[in-house]
Formats: C-alpha cells, sequence, structure tokens
C-alpha cells in the first residue's frame, strides 16, 4: 500500500509539474501573440527607409528649378551685345537687300532709293560696297542730308554713293594698301594694319558681309569724293529778305528853312520913290 501511495504521490506530482509548464506556457503565448501583430509592423518600418531614401534621390523641385536654371544660362551668355551694325551674310539676297533688313542701314537704303541706285545694286554683278551706317550719315553736318535727299541733287548723292562702291569684289583679306578705282571714278585710299582696313581713313568696323552680287563691308563715316562737296546749307540771315535801315527808307524831310517861302524885305518891296 505504501509503494502504491508513493507512486500515487509521484504521479499527482508530476500531473501538476505538467500542468504548470502548461499553465506558463498558455500564459506565455498571448505574450508572443501580442508582438506577432507588431512584427509586420517593424518589417514595414524597415523596409520604409528604401522608399524614404529613393525620395531622397528623386530631384526635389528646388533641384529641378537649379536644374532649370543651369540650361538657361548659356542662352543668356550667347546673346549678342552689339547689334549696331550686325549685317548677315546670306547669298540669296542682294546687297540692297540685306542693308534693308538691318534698321541700322535704313538711311543708306533710303539714300540709295534716292539716288536712283536701288536697280544698279541689286543687279548681278560682282560689288564691294563700303556701307555707312546711319549714325555715320547723322554725323554729317547739320541740314547736309536733308539737301542730299532733295531731287535737285540726286546727280550729287549718286556720286557720293558710287564713292562707295568698287566695281569688282574684294574681301577683306584680300585688299592691298593703296588707291582703288571706285564706280564713282575717283580713287579711294586702302589701309591694311594690324588686321584692320581703313578706307580714306575710315575704320571697316564689320567686313565680309556676302550678298548674291558682291561683298560689304561697314563702316562709320561717309566718305566723299574730291571733286563733291557736300551741301552747304543756307543760313537764315543769307536767306533772310535785305531790309534798309530806317535810316534809309525813311522819307527825306526837307528842313523848314528849305520850305518855307522866301520872303523880301520891306526894303526891297517898297516903291522906288524918285527924289524930289
Amino acid at each position: 500500500m505504501n509503494h502504491t501511495a508513493q507512486m500515487t504521490k509521484k504521479f499527482l506530482i508530476l500531473l501538476a509539474t505538467v500542468s504548470s509548464v502548461a499553465a506558463l506556457g498558455a500564459c506565455g503565448q498571448p505574450s508572443a501573440n501580442n508582438t506577432a501583430p507588431g512584427q509586420p509592423a517593424t518589417e514595414q518600418a524597415a523596409t520604409t527607409p528604401p522608399e524614404t531614401t529613393a525620395s531622397t534621390a528623386s530631384p526635389s523641385p528646388a533641384t529641378g528649378t537649379t536644374a532649370s536654371t543651369a540650361t538657361t544660362t548659356p542662352a543668356v551668355a550667347s546673346e549678342k551685345t552689339d547689334t549696331t551694325a550686325n549685317l548677315v551674310s546670306n547669298e540669296s539676297e542682294s546687297i540692297v537687300q540685306i542693308a534693308a533688313a538691318n534698321p541700322s542701314f535704313s538711311t543708306f537704303t533710303k539714300a540709295v532709293e534716292a539716288a536712283g541706285l536701288t536697280e544698279t545694286l541689286s543687279a548681278p554683278g560682282a560689288y564691294t560696297v563700303f556701307a555707312p551706317t546711319d549714325e555715320a550719315f547723322a554725323a554729317l553736318p547739320a541740314g547736309t542730308l536733308e539737301e542730299l535727299m532733295k531731287p535737285e541733287n540726286k546727280e550729287k548723292l549718286a556720286k557720293i554713293l558710287q564713292y562707295h562702291v568698287l566695281p569688282n569684289k574684294i574681301a577683306s583679306a584680300e585688299i592691298k594698301p593703296g588707291e582703288t578705282a571706285t564706280v564713282e571714278g575717283d580713287p579711294v585710299d586702302l589701309e591694311v594694319a594690324e588686321g584692320k582696313v581703313k578706307v580714306n581713313g575710315a575704320e571697316v568696323i564689320q567686313p565680309d558681309i556676302n550678298a548674291n552680287n558682291g561683298v560689304i563691308h561697314v563702316i562709320k563715316v561717309v566718305i566723299l569724293p574730291p571733286n563733291v562737296a557736300s551741301p552747304t546749307t543756307t543760313s537764315p540771315e543769307a536767306t533772310s529778305p535785305t531790309t534798309a535801315s530806317p535810316e534809309a527808307t525813311s522819307p527825306t524831310t526837307t528842313s523848314p528853312e528849305a520850305t518855307s517861302p522866301t520872303t523880301t524885305s520891306p526894303e526891297a518891296t517898297s516903291p522906288t520913290t524918285s527924289p524930289q
């Protein structure tokens, strides 16, 4: 009996121990379950940094703006700063057409038209034109351009413009120092120094503008042939009618002594009496 009781007691102790272990396991399971739902959050948090990193790697609006600014900078830097006399070669157009397309040569174009040379400088040929800018014409003495544009000065204007034209096409690199004949007839003096060309002392500021009938070299001075003087404007004093001075125009008045009638003295008018 004692042996059986001992066995039963051991069995109960073992059963109690197993129950305790099972109970402890059951108590620990919710804790494991509570941790389990958090695991995806932990994994999601672990996957978030790559997404954040990818987002950071993508260009932000500010970065995009900076890139855009950097792209537009060369365009601004490439803008031309001098458009005063900027002609562009165009071998499909004539000398007159190229000049007419640039506002800085409006006076030259009008002068060519007023001189009757538009057809000549538009026809096929090979000319070298030293074309003055508007600034060059504006530098003439006051009233000179207006006088040249008048119909009565057409021949003189034509001679001045023809003096700017050579009868053959010469590029700046082919120009040789010395006198060269012009279409007008009188020669011009060409100079070449340090790669710069001058005609009668006027420097070429833009050379080699090629057209289908010649080449244009831009100058900022109007050159005049030796036998043609620029028209002189008549001053207002010279054109105003001559007025006589008041003393010269005032009627001549006779002094009272000259106009008063001559009176005869009583002695002269009294009758002569013979002596008794």
